[in-house]
């Protein structure tokens, strides 16, 4: 009934990525997490493995029901121009709270 479980938590055969410390998609939520925490702003990840991409939402001056996001990212895993960008983004808002 739970083999879903066994196979997310469990030993994987087959493809397996290892999000390590420098790896981008780890790098980016953790900077989306520190935005979101410890600035007025939210940012909202999402990864989708079916097709290898991040999409980044952000909410300038925080998250309302209804309201659509200011800028959005779509980045395939890999692609270092449009990750930079989004990183750049990110750190402009960390950096001045503001945006």
């Amino acid at each position: 009934m739970f083999d879903f479980i066994k196979k997310l938590f469990g030993k994987k055969t087959g493809k397996h990525i290892e999000l390590a410390p420098e790896d981008m998609a780890a790098e980016l939520i953790r900077t989306a997490v520190d935005v979101s925490t410890n600035t007025v702003h939210d940012v909202f990840v999402q990864y989708s493995p079916h097709v290898q991409w991040l999409s980044v939402h952000i909410w300038i001056d925080g998250w309302f029901e209804g309201e659509k996001f200011h800028k959005e990212f779509i980045i395939k895993i890999g692609d270092r121009k449009e990750y930079e960008d989004c990183m750049v983004y990110l750190g402009e808002l960390k950096n001045n709270g503001f945006f």
